[in-house]
């Protein structure tokens, strides 16, 4: 990009409110002349956005690449211009007074637009120039105001558009410029307020506490040189420089990402929400519709249309995954919920798309046996009688199952209302035949070849592959009753199964008004998936390594974990994720072929975790009922939860707990203590801000967490209750104490 040519994307908006965007180009001189051009009045007004975006919505999605930095000087000094040109000098860039006098924002463009993730490590290196500086883009998407004044004011700008060079994303900052950042930003008037800043874009980059101790020490003899060896060994020697790490952390976790709606725990299963955003918008905005007017779990319905749509897709489809390891699509899905939890409602409501194209299957397929049918038989002899072609089962036998399967290779999707009603025809459940029945049912998780021999059946029945997806629902305390005969299989049947815990149901609002295109968009997405064929795809090489990371970690904790039933569940865990990876691949596709053949991308993956990371969770809540016990992880998450309410964190400690949460006193095993913290964080209660992180698994003892700051809001009539509850407690210890101190005296 030469100087004479350069044109930067660009997104105005009319004001705060607005979410519509226009977009444009502008070159560096028509940049130059708008950064001088300053309106009069009121601060709001119209906003740039220095980004191109894919559609012309204010979205942080939508961004392609972004165009330039910007920088938010608004500690109100009157040397900024003098600090600007000193510490950019050699950069091309624009500066100009804000709104509030003493203040000023500074828009550097870049050499060649960047991705949102480099876009954000630059402004941090860049504000780590300005001690004083607003962190700016620290949410993904941030809108600047136009130059304004107030009344009277004084406006100044100026620009080095002309002179300077562009920024160039691949090169090191401070070779750009002539002026070293880190040691520059420390050697100001005042060291602590210097090195908070210099700290903080470390932070905000997620530098660990060594990082910046070890920054701060190579520069040693530089600060020492500068402002004396007693302020630096104070600050590096006597704690201060850590109690300002402690801050940092904390700060940032305020300021990271929006924090989400905190799981109420005061209910019978403690499990998080289903991540919505990780599905497509037609998915989502079905999910919300169906979930406004009927009053039910909206992720019910988003798990059940996830189960739906993996098992679409040609079940002979793969996702190659390194080695021999192959994953097909098809899924294995269950909703727990007692009676009138809208288990029925929930699949029928994501059960119509897969139902709309079977009845296009079954119309064709009666229409072609008719015809067949009205040959002659000389005809029919010659002509092969046509597949009965079917998608869907709602009841079926083993040997159905095979004589679907021979006509429908593109797999077959099990819908029934009940899981016991599915297992209760094997094994102990149904006679003698039930334990082949279940390899059968093995077999057709993963897609396999099968033979099945029956008595006075004739010729053995060889199907190349039979697959099956499944949807159904449960109540664990009913498999409880048959899981624990002792006589019940345990071939990991039911632990091929994923859970999703339907939340209470909430209020119905039948008038609620749908949007006319959404299942109709939906229904486009679930023929697109129908009309693929087999497809097979692979990974990107860095979701591969996310991959073989993942499944390390699972192994790790199936190992760790007491429960052999839920262990094997977890097992299964790799597989699930792969499978779900590959439908969110391609559901993004939209029936696009070469877009299906694409690798499967790290961002696919990640979304494909975070659905992984919530089932966890409402795995972990039915197996505590089929195994008939409560783990000590519900209990001291429950503890911590009081406390955090009684007590009103707004941050607290490992130490805290300990002091003042039941049953964290003592030497706990640390496992569990681990993973009623990591409980406490998917419920979206708390962060980790941990200062330092020790090698190996696990927190040091000195952890520390931020508190959402919606828990006191939401739960301030259940603070009041374990207050008041607390007091009468110790009301009543302090009342035994007495008693006892009274008796001794008499």
């Amino acid at each position: 990009m030469t100087r004479t040519d350069s044109k930067l994307a660009m997104a105005f908006g009319a004001n705060a409110q607005a979410t519509r965007l226009e977009l444009c180009e502008l070159t560096l001189e028509e940049c130059g002349a708008l950064f001088s051009d300053f309106r009069i009045g009121d601060k709001d007004g119209r906003f740039f956005i220095p980004a191109k975006f894919r559609t012309p919505e204010r979205k942080a999605e939508h961004i392609a690449a972004w165009s330039a930095a910007v920088l938010d000087l608004d500690e109100e000094r009157e040397d900024w211009s003098a600090i600007i040109r000193e510490r950019l000098d050699g950069l091309a860039y624009c500066a100009h007074t804000t709104h509030t006098p003493g203040r000023w924002r500074v828009f550097v463009p870049y050499s060649q637009p960047v991705s949102p993730e480099r876009h954000r490590a630059l402004c941090a290196e860049l504000n780590a120039f300005f001690p004083g500086a607003d962190r700016c883009n620290k949410s993904k998407m941030q809108f600047f105001y136009l130059p304004s004044h107030a009344p009277g004011a004084a406006p100044d700008a100026f620009n080095t558009l002309a002179e300077g060079q562009l920024l160039h994303p691949g090169q090191e900052l401070k070779a750009q410029t002539k002026r070293a950042p880190a040691a520059q930003a420390l050697d100001l008037e005042n060291l602590h307020t210097s090195a908070l800043s210099v700290v903080g874009a470390m932070v905000a980059e997620g530098a660990r506490a060594e990082e910046v101790y070890a920054a701060f020490t190579s520069q040693r003899p530089a600060m020492e040189a500068a402002r004396g060896v007693n302020r630096i060994g104070q600050l590096l020697d006597k704690g201060e420089l850590s109690r300002i790490i402690d801050h940092c952390m904390v700060e940032e976790g305020k300021k990271a990402e929006p924090w989400p709606d905190p799981v109420d725990p005061f209910t019978e299963f403690l499990v998080p929400s289903f991540p919505l955003d990780t599905l497509p918008k037609a998915m989502q905005t079905y999910c919300l519709e169906q979930s406004r007017a009927s009053g039910f779990d909206a992720g019910g319905y988003a798990f059940a249309l996830l189960i739906a749509a993996a098992n679409t897709i040609d079940q002979r489809s793969r996702l190659q995954a390194g080695g021999s390891f192959d994953i097909p699509p098809m899924l294995w899905g269950a909703l727990e919920g007692s009676s009138g939890a809208g288990k029925s409602p929930v699949m029928k409501a994501a059960m119509k798309f897969p139902q709309a194209i079977e009845s296009k299957l079954l119309k064709e397929s009666r229409a072609a046996l008719a015809a067949w049918n009205g040959l002659s038989k000389q005809k029919q002899r010659k002509t092969p009688k046509p597949p009965f072609k079917q998608r869907i089962l709602s009841d079926t036998t083993t040997e159905a199952l095979a004589i679907a399967a021979n006509d429908n290779p593109e797999g077959l999707f099990l819908s029934i209302d009940e899981m016991t009603e599915f297992l209760g025809r094997m094994d102990a459940y149904s006679g003698r035949d039930g334990g082949k029945d279940r390899g059968v049912f093995l077999k057709a998780f993963d897609g396999s070849q099968v033979t099945i021999n029956r008595a006075m059946k004739g010729a053995p029945m060889v199907i190349d592959q039979l697959s099956l997806g499944i949807l159904t629902g449960v109540q664990p305390q009913v498999l409880a009753a048959k899981f624990g005969q002792r006589h019940v299989a345990s071939d990991g049947l039911y632990q091929r199964f994923l859970f999703y815990v339907l939340g209470d149901a909430g209020p119905a609002d039948f008038r609620s008004e749908a949007n006319a295109f959404s299942a109709a968009n939906l229904a486009m997405l679930f023929e697109g998936l129908g009309e693929l064929g087999p497809v097979t795809t692979r990974m990107s090489e860095d979701a591969l390594a996310e991959f073989q990371s993942y499944t390390n970690q699972v192994r790790t904790i199936s190992a760790r974990t007491r429960s052999e039933r839920f262990a094997e569940h977890l097992s299964k865990f790799p597989g699930f994720l792969g499978r779900i990876a590959l439908a969110l691949h391609f559901l993004a596709a939209r029936g696009c072929l070469s877009a299906c053949k694409a690798p499967v991308s790290l961002r696919t993956l990640s979304d494909a975790k975070r659905i992984m990371a919530a089932l966890y969770r409402h795995s972990e809540a039915v197996y505590e009922v089929l195994d008939r016990a409560s783990g000590a992880t519900r209990s001291l998450a429950q503890s911590a939860m009081d406390a955090i309410l009684a007590k009103e964190w707004q941050g607290f400690s490992i130490g805290h707990l300990t002091r003042d949460a039941t049953h964290w006193e003592g030497n706990m095993d640390r496992r569990d203590r681990e993973a009623a913290l990591d409980l406490l964080i998917e419920l979206g209660w708390i962060r980790d801000i941990t200062p330092m992180k020790q090698a190996g698994r696990g927190r040091p003892s000195a952890g520390k967490f931020s508190v959402n700051p919606a828990v006191h809001s939401k739960f301030c009539a259940k603070a009041d209750r374990i207050r008041i509850e607390r007091q009468e407690r110790l009301a009543a210890i302090q009342a035994a104490a007495a008693e006892r101190q009274a008796e001794r005296g008499n």
